[in-house]
């Protein structure tokens, strides 16, 4: 995922109340991935910056295809294509209308935090 679309994702996680539940750094994030890898699944190793990424990206592999597993032929930053910006590019559409980017973030962040309040991980509203 691109930084300015990371830096959404963020934003609207931590503007949700997640934000304590999310990694401190990349090295706790690696961590918590290995731990789920290995079964030791907690509330502690779950990250919903995380979950929500890897829910974006594969709706992107769906809507647009395995291409985006693949580094992303000259590009000069990361070399990896970004999900979102892939979805807007390749100008998805759902009943006529296309710029889902926006859509899609507010709805996978409402589903991590469904999610967490369900497991218990935030409060339910009351």
């Amino acid at each position: 995922m691109c930084l300015p679309h990371w830096g959404v994702l963020k934003t609207m996680i931590i503007d949700k109340g997640m934000g304590g539940l999310i990694a401190m750094n990349a090295k706790d994030a690696h961590q918590r991935i290995l731990d789920e890898v290995e079964g030791n699944v907690f509330p502690a190793t779950y990250d919903p910056l995380m979950a929500a990424d890897w829910m974006l990206a594969g709706m992107a592999v769906k809507c647009c295809g395995l291409y985006l597993m693949y580094q992303k032929p000259g590009d000069t930053g990361s070399g990896e294509y970004c999900p979102l910006c892939e979805v807007e590019d390749a100008g998805v559409k759902f009943e006529g209308k296309s710029g889902f980017a926006a859509e899609w973030l507010e709805g996978c962040t409402d589903l991590v935090l469904s999610y967490c309040r369900e497991n218990h991980l935030l409060p339910r509203l009351q």
